[in-house]
């Protein structure tokens, strides 16, 4: 309730105790008139003769229950609204449905274990069978171009490291020749040279069977000069082997290489210092052409 519906109350409560004031003393008039006429033994009709009929019995006032007065502060009490319907109802379980449950506590499913079984053996690499090839190609029963055309029509080649190691040691032994006489075109070059020509890394695989054949021999010196560095340079003779190959043959630091690597470096300085000669004189040349 606001404060103007609490004043309107407050003067409506007033002019009704004024009215019932009002009403009172109209009848305290009256009693006063008829106890004068009947002290003085007035003669109405309803005196008889100054006697005491029904009439002479003074009448009762009439008793009014004055209501109990509202103070402002009452009047300004807000007045108690009704309890609404769904206030503080207890839920029925159609509405516990709708209410927000605590999270409850999931039990994480139990891992199924793992079977242990023994692993399984990884699958053998297929080695394929070339002794034949390698005993073939060292035989000498086919040289020159009909040993090339025959390494050109084989399906599959080992790999030339392979085929130049088993040349050395089925041809030159335990006596090397220096001069690499076997590389010559018409015995076994041609073929050689038709399956590293342009190919680096192929080329490569020559050096390192001359690495692995000079250390099968425990790197051993001829005429003054180590085998290693000796059959270097006839491999670069009969292109073979670039100057470049040589560079990535020295800076290779394979594991499956590392025996006799150290020596071999240090017995081809010669051989490495002349490249480094013949590169500087090709440069020299080149700019006084331009």
């Amino acid at each position: 309730m606001n404060a103007v519906a609490a004043d309107q109350d407050y003067h409506d409560e007033k002019n009704a105790r004024n009215e019932r004031d009002n009403n009172r003393q109209n009848d305290d008039r009256y009693d006063d008139r008829y106890d004068d006429q009947r002290g003085n033994g007035g003669g109405g009709r309803y005196d008889g003769g100054g006697g005491g009929g029904r009439y002479d019995e003074q009448p009762r006032p009439q008793s009014y229950d004055e209501p109990q007065k509202s103070s402002v502060a009452d009047l300004l009490k807000p007045k108690a609204r009704p309890m609404e319907e769904n206030i503080l109802k207890v839920p029925t379980k159609d509405h516990s449905d709708n209410f927000l449950k605590a999270p409850s506590k999931v039990k994480p499913k139990p891992v199924a274990e793992k079977s242990k079984t023994a692993p399984s053996a990884p699958t053998p690499v297929k080695v394929v069978d070339d002794s034949d090839i390698l005993a073939e190609f060292a035989s000498g029963n086919k040289l020159g171009t009909d040993l090339q055309a025959w390494v050109e029509s084989l399906p599959v080649v080992p790999s030339v490291e392979r085929l130049v190691f088993h040349l050395l040691t089925e041809t030159e032994k335990s006596t090397p020749d220096l001069e690499c006489g076997w590389a010559e075109s018409a015995k076994y070059g041609a073929a050689l040279v038709s399956l590293v020509e342009d190919d680096l890394l192929k080329q490569k695989e020559i050096l390192f069977a001359v690495q692995k054949y000079s250390q099968s021999l425990g790197m051993p010196k001829l005429d003054d000069e180590y085998v290693v560095q000796a059959m270097f340079r006839a491999m670069y003779k009969f292109d073979l082997a670039d100057d470049e190959t040589f560079t990535l043959w020295k800076e290779d630091e394979s594991p499956e290489h590392e025996a006799g690597k150290l020596k071999a470096v240090i017995q081809t300085v010669d051989w490495f210092n002349w490249l480094e000669e013949e590169d500087d004189d090709e440069e020299d040349y080149e700019e006084e052409e331009e």
